[in-house]
């Protein structure tokens, strides 16, 4: 009791460890309470033992709206740590089975994933544990199931193992490796572009886990930011999640009326529902890319079904339309992997793999830099169709009112007599199949109405029903249809940039 009598003067750490550790007597436990609810600076020291600020911070981040993570399956929000049962020690959060949970570390579509220490092999694991929301859903505990199946599949430095898959309390989890550092969704919303190196650096890295993964015969098809983390100061890529893979083979990738994945990053074929492939990965890579390189995705500011449209019936905008001075063989890299057509993508991750190693001696350490108006690929084309419908009807209006002036050339009515008579024998009449001929001068001796150095109007001949027909049919004689078509052309390429 002497110690808990000077406590009042003098704080003593190691009795609020002993108390926090559950080693003091009853005595000196009620003496260091009572002690608590005076001293201010104790206070702090308890709350500061309940987890630091980086533990709290990660759940305020995981808990906040994320810009790139749309995931058209997510559940809706709860609380993670309903999930945890207790735990006898009070610098842990709660228990799963036997692990002892220190932090939240995400939140995402189908569960959460905390950071927890595995006693019996004294290290840090992360436990992945399924949304109360879906464990009720037979197809969410498939899919859970799947994702355990296929990441122990895939051996690989850059993908994400799995030691155990088990239950607790009716929620299924998963045991992985835990990974210190930020998630490559963090890492973009907290610093924005990466450098061109470090981009690519990346990218080769999840393009070597794509490779083991179509080598395992599966597709990933939710490569995304949120599914890649980044650990270690050399920040080694893993890639993780594979709750969506299906094999190359399996039916279920075909259209089943139902749509998986990240829209912001998913391939057009995959928006619209067709056949996919390990080159839906290679897009959803090269969507990474872009989005490494700009900080922002390819596609935003639109809602969820306006980006699946979006992305499943217009090509990606190009790279150059977001940042200034891209180097064109780094656009022609970001083309080749984003294209919209499977079939001028580069055809394996192993290739990306090779062609990435390859290019990035030419890579510098700085990032590009953003353009103040970027050019929007969605509102140029928008722009593009509203100006060809705008000129194709000045331009029809045109050729209906010239047409319309012409008609009386073309009904075979009597001519109004013109202005000027003249007198003159009929050998001196115009041949009739003349289209244009000479104006007649007067001859001496005739009288006319008008002055006589004016000449006399040419003469027209009439136009039949059958040769305008041939006229407009012609496509090398029809002026408007070839301006047309020279109009139509130049507002494709516009729309094509």
């Amino acid at each position: 009791m002497s110690d808990m009598s000077s406590m009042n003067e003098t704080c003593r750490a190691e009795l609020i460890d002993g108390y926090l550790d559950d080693h003091l007597s009853p005595q000196d436990e009620s003496a260091v309470e009572r002690h608590l609810e005076t001293c201010i600076n104790c206070q702090r020291t308890i709350a500061s033992s309940a987890g630091s600020n980086d533990d709290w911070q990660q759940i305020t981040t995981a808990l906040r709206p994320d810009e790139f993570d749309t995931d058209t399956e997510a559940s809706p929000r709860f609380w993670p740590l309903s999930l945890l049962g207790p735990t006898d020690d009070p610098r842990m959060l709660g228990r799963i089975g036997p692990f002892e949970v220190s932090a939240c570390v995400g939140i995402g579509g189908m569960g959460v994933v905390f950071k927890a220490r595995d006693p019996a092999l004294d290290r840090y694991v992360a436990v992945k544990v399924l949304s109360p929301q879906l464990a009720a859903s037979e197809t969410a505990r498939i899919r859970f199931a799947r994702e355990a199946k296929a990441a122990a599949a895939v051996v690989h430095n850059n993908v994400i193992a799995v030691h155990q898959v088990s239950d607790y309390n009716q929620l299924p989890y998963l045991v992985m490796p835990y990974l210190p550092g930020p998630s490559l969704e963090h890492r973009l919303r907290r610093h924005g572009p990466m450098s061109v190196l470090a981009a690519l650096r990346v990218a080769k890295q999840v393009a070597a886990g794509l490779a083991a993964a179509h080598d395992q015969n599966l597709i990933h098809r939710d490569i995304k930011p949120a599914n890649i983390l980044l650990s270690g100061e050399t920040e080694r890529a893993v890639l993780t999640d594979f709750g969506l893979a299906r094999a190359v083979d399996d039916a279920s990738l075909t259209r089943s009326g139902t749509l998986a994945g990240t829209p912001q990053f998913m391939a057009p074929e995959q928006a619209q529902g067709e056949n996919v492939d390990v080159r839906s990965d290679i897009f959803s890579l090269g969507a990474l890319l872009f989005a490494m390189l700009a900080g922002r995705p390819a596609v935003q500011n639109l809602s969820g079904a306006e980006t699946v449209r979006q992305v499943g019936s217009h090509p990606p905008p190009q790279l150059s339309d977001v940042m200034e001075n891209v180097p064109a063989w780094l656009q022609d890299l970001v083309n080749s992997l984003h294209a919209f057509d499977p079939s001028r993508r580069i055809a394996s991750a192993a290739e990306v793999e090779h062609t990435i190693a390859r290019l990035m001696t030419k890579a510098g350490e700085r990032p590009l830099k953003r353009r103040r108006h970027p050019v929007d690929g969605a509102a140029l084309n928008a722009k593009g169709r509203r100006l060809r419908m705008a000129v194709f009807g000045a331009v029809s209006l045109v050729a209906i009112a010239v047409v319309w002036q012409a008609l009386p050339l073309f009904d075979g009515s009597p001519k109004p007599p013109s202005s000027v008579t003249q007198s003159h024998s009929p050998s001196t009449s115009t041949p009739a199949t003349a289209i244009i001929d000479r104006p007649t001068l007067p001859e001496t001796g005739t009288t006319t109405t008008a002055e006589a150095t004016e000449p006399s109007p040419p003469p027209i001949r009439q136009i039949t029903p059958e040769e305008i027909s041939t006229l407009l049919a012609d496509p090398e004689a029809n002026t408007f249809n070839n301006e047309l078509k020279s109009i139509d052309h130049d507002l494709e390429a516009l729309e094509n940039r």
